[in-house]
């Protein structure tokens, strides 16, 4: 019986190891392609866990730390290919294996959306199964984990097609969001992060900032409050809550009366219609106004809070930041030039 993924220890060791990621990729692909070629996936699979399937054989003084972490890499994975099913982050190992054993005619053109948070193993993949042209969508700055796309200059290696030319094109100009809005949102993001230069939408409404202990409401309380009256106010348009975990959230709106229908919408005793949101089913969504919870319990990716910038520019006309915890600092100074 496969274990469980508590059982069997966390998920984070699972992750193709960073340092290893261009030369690993390069030596696994090749050593599967010439050696195991009539082989079956588990047989590879068992291989590879066991380290008789060696990813560099000749590595070099240069990448030898990189290919000492793989080693250790192997040694962590779960110890049978069913049991590494049980595992939905090694999906794209397994489907690795899978598309180099059995090499297909492909795709003739991919799109990818969202790209930010494809991992190096996934950008490889796909570069297998496509032998035409990629279509790439993605914004760095809302990249959601460590292992998730750094750097665009890396994918066209990986996927196999460095010597193939990549336009890129930025986009400059703000359509989702106010300029107030724009210019709040942006304060999280590291220095060098490109920004939105200008939105068609105007200026806008300052966001404004609440803090529970100057109010007569609870978190969870204050934050349904005011997505209520934003309801109220951009009627028949949209409004929503989005939080770093949903759970208590949705305790006390229950606790309120608040009855849950379709697609996480949820309605007041009064009628209003709120949708409630966390981090992950926020993303591509928009909405008249926002109320953003308790901004620092959204995860941090080194110095970059991409879930957070998500969830802060969600809003078209009017954001509302709710919290309890000191903001983040950067959050922290540019609330206070709205204040003044």
């Amino acid at each position: 019986m496969a274990p469980t993924p508590a059982a069997a220890g966390p998920h984070r060791q699972y992750h193709w190891p960073p340092t290893a990621r261009s030369s690993g990729l390069q030596a696994f692909k090749y050593s599967v392609k010439d050696k195991y070629k009539k082989k079956d996936v588990r047989t590879v699979y068992a291989e590879l866990r066991t380290r008789r399937l060696k990813l560099a054989p000749n590595a070099t003084k240069a990448n030898a730390d990189a290919m000492e972490r793989l080693a250790k890499w192997q040694s962590l994975l779960p110890t049978t290919y069913d049991e590494a099913l049980v595992y939905p982050r090694l999906y794209p190992l397994l489907a690795y294996i899978h598309a180099c054993l059995r090499p297909s005619d492909g795709y003739g053109h991919i799109i990818v959306d969202e790209a930010q948070d494809l991992r190096y193993l996934e950008w490889a993949l796909l570069g297998r199964l496509n032998r035409g042209a990629f279509t790439v969508l993605g914004d760095l700055s809302q990249c959601r984990s460590e292992d998730g796309t750094t750097d665009w200059d890396r994918v066209p290696a990986i996927t196999g097609r460095a010597s193939a030319p990549w336009p890129v094109a930025e986009l400059v100009t703000g359509y989702r969001s106010t300029q107030s809005i724009m210019d709040f949102a942006g304060s999280v993001l590291p220095a060098s992060s490109p920004r939105r230069s200008e939105s068609i939408l105007g200026g806008g409404i300052p966001p404004r900032i609440l803090n529970v202990k100057e109010e007569a409401h609870t978190l969870e309380v204050l934050a349904l409050e005011q997505a209520r009256l934003l309801s109220a106010r951009y009627y028949p348009g949209s409004a929503a809550i989005v939080c770093a975990d949903l759970t208590r959230l949705v305790e006390v709106a229950k606790q309120r009366r608040w009855k849950r229908e379709e697609n996480e919408i949820w309605r007041s005793p009064a009628g209003n219609r709120v949708r409630l949101l966390d981090a992950d089913t926020c993303r591509g969504l928009e909405f008249d106004a926002t109320v953003v919870m308790e901004p620092a319990a959204f995860r941090r990716r080194g110095r970059s809070y991409g879930e957070l910038y998500t969830a802060l520019t969600r809003a078209n006309r009017e954001l509302v930041v709710v919290h309890d915890k000191p903001l983040p600092a950067a959050l922290a100074h540019a609330a206070e030039g709205l204040a003044h």
